[in-house]
């Protein structure tokens, strides 16, 4: 399992601010300037993904709805990197203020690689849907009656060190206030192979304060049976899809900074 080209890109983003700024924005007393990078930064969903070997960040604003449907937008980072002074006033915000979620188990197994320790604990909301097919755990002669090209990658343990790997990176991350993980088990064979035991690693994750783990629904019941911890929720799909449980950021202890949020598709 070789890292995406990830070793140099937790310094880049320091690396590539501004020493120094002319903008008026910085003249400002420092509650106004909160107000106004919160409105810029914050409130957002954050999709990571891998492409070139590189990281690449989707970000959209809105809560999807006709009133303020979902916006990209591209050019956050670049308001972070106007002045070091800038960056260092709002990068906190962009990891605490925001939700980050992905459907690459490599982003999860290299995030440590990608963000400096502090960053990376300083995320409060976290949402990884995982595409699994056959349960990692079990050995490798399993895979044994699979197709050249499955059994290849399984000969190469790749799968299996994904596994392990992204579980070790939820379980480090402290600052995590939400945390859902979603199985997704696809593939011909369904859930065959799959038992409550397999994702009994799931109790690992014990910083987060609230997870929230959502398996296949032939799953959830012996699920709930077996694996049990203080901070876990343990939904099957079908339950999950009634009733998302990923929480709204709190924003509305701030009651100017909520409303000027609200038109952030302006």
């Amino acid at each position: 399992m070789k890292a995406p080209g990830f070793a140099k890109r937790r310094r880049r983003l320091s690396e590539s601010v501004h020493e120094s700024s002319s903008s008026r924005l910085l003249t400002l007393p420092r509650e106004i300037r909160d107000m106004i990078f919160m409105v810029v930064v914050a409130g957002m969903e954050i999709n990571l993904d891998i492409k070139n070997r590189r990281i690449a960040a989707l970000v959209e604003c809105g809560s999807g709805s006709s009133l303020f449907p979902r916006l990209s937008r591209p050019r956050v980072m670049g308001a972070l990197l106007t002045s070091k002074q800038t960056y260092l006033e709002t990068i906190q915000l962009l990891h605490t203020m925001n939700k980050f979620q992905t459907l690459s188990v490599d982003i999860v197994s290299f995030l440590p690689r990608m963000m400096l320790p502090q960053r990376l604990q300083q995320i409060r909301y976290f949402s990884f849907c995982w595409r699994l097919n056959i349960p990692p755990t079990l050995p490798p002669w399993s895979y044994s009656s699979r197709a050249p090209r499955t059994r290849e990658r399984f000969a190469n343990n790749d799968y299996r060190k994904s596994w392990f790997a992204a579980w070790k990176t939820l379980s480090l991350m402290e600052g995590l206030e939400h945390l859902r993980v979603e199985l997704f088990v696809h593939g011909r064979a369904g859930t065959w192979g799959w038992e409550p035991k397999h994702v009994e690693i799931a109790k690992c994750v014990t910083k987060a304060k609230n997870f929230l783990l959502v398996v296949p629904e032939d799953l959830a019941i012996g699920t709930r049976e077996i694996i049990q911890a203080p901070n876990l929720t343990i939904r099957g799909l079908v339950e999950d899809q009634q009733d998302r449980g990923f929480p709204v950021i709190p924003l509305e202890n701030h009651s100017s900074l909520a409303t000027l949020l609200g038109h952030c598709n302006d």
